[in-house]
């Protein structure tokens, strides 16, 4: 046993001297791990919104935008979606802006699964990126320059057919090219069951809210993927103003960890 544990202290010596960050456990010890402070354990687990997550990944080509936030989110929007369909809270589903479709695939995969003949109504300026930011979208951690916001705004790109490509298969979404709130009166009529907010800047964050959740069913859940984020605190400005002035229709509001908030709708 003691030779056990010399070779694995000079296996694990070795590759940290490497520049990785290793601990090697027994198998049935790492089997009854529920926590580990050291790495979030459900993505070291075959579980089914990890392996949706990585094929998600895979499928829109954005492993480079992978991070441990980013997991925690994913995770956290998955489990809404999933609350939604287990509930049946009436309505459809939509998505205010989706870049290159990481999330629209989870959600479209949700919908075809347990959907029940559900429509997915996904907005996009489709238009070289971001709006043009306010005051209220100054980043809080970085003073940008000018080019510095040009490349953040292209870097969030996308075109139609990046959508069409990732959600491939599938037949129960509509897209909205435009600048938001331009198409929103299409679907003015329409019941929501969930709307997935991610469109990083304050005024289309705010048009958004403002128009999406009075069309929400009682239970209905907004989530606000840029909610806390310091490179664009106009999206938590937006919502923060829309909680005080509806106060009295959120059910529950929950800020998740390292970035993003869900509204459930009284």
């Amino acid at each position: 046993m003691k030779i056990k544990s010399l070779v694995r202290d000079a296996l694990e010596g070795a590759i940290n001297i490497a520049g990785y960050d290793v601990e090697f456990a027994k198998k049935g010890v790492r089997e009854l791990t529920a926590v580990d402070k050291k790495v979030w354990e459900p993505f070291c687990r075959e579980i089914d919104r990890v392996r949706l997550y990585q094929q998600a990944m895979d499928i829109t080509n954005m492993w480079d935008t992978d991070n441990f936030p980013r997991q925690l989110r994913f995770d956290s929007l998955q489990q809404t979606i999933q609350h939604v369909l287990q509930h049946n809270i009436a309505g459809d589903f939509a998505e205010c802006g989706c870049w290159k479709g990481l999330s629209a695939y989870i959600t479209c995969h949700y919908i075809s699964e347990y959907g029940g003949g559900r429509e997915f109504h996904i907005f996009d300026s489709f238009e070289g990126g971001l709006s043009d930011k306010t005051d209220q979208d100054d980043n809080l951690r970085y003073q940008l320059s000018e080019q510095e916001i040009v490349e953040e705004k292209l870097h969030f790109a996308s075109t139609e057919s990046h959508i069409h490509t990732a959600l491939e298969g599938h037949d129960n979404y509509h897209l909205y090219k435009g600048w938001i709130p331009e198409r929103f009166e299409e679907v003015i009529d329409t019941q929501f069951a969930f709307v997935n907010i991610d469109v990083d800047l304050y005024q289309p964050t705010k048009d958004s809210v403002e128009f999406f959740f009075p069309r929400l069913s009682s239970g209905g859940i907004v989530v606000c993927d840029d909610y806390n984020m310091s490179q664009f605190p106009g999206a938590k400005s937006a919502i923060d103003e829309f909680l005080h002035d509806n106060s009295g229709q959120v059910q529950y509001f929950y800020e998740v960890p390292m970035g993003g908030c869900i509204i459930i709708k009284r």
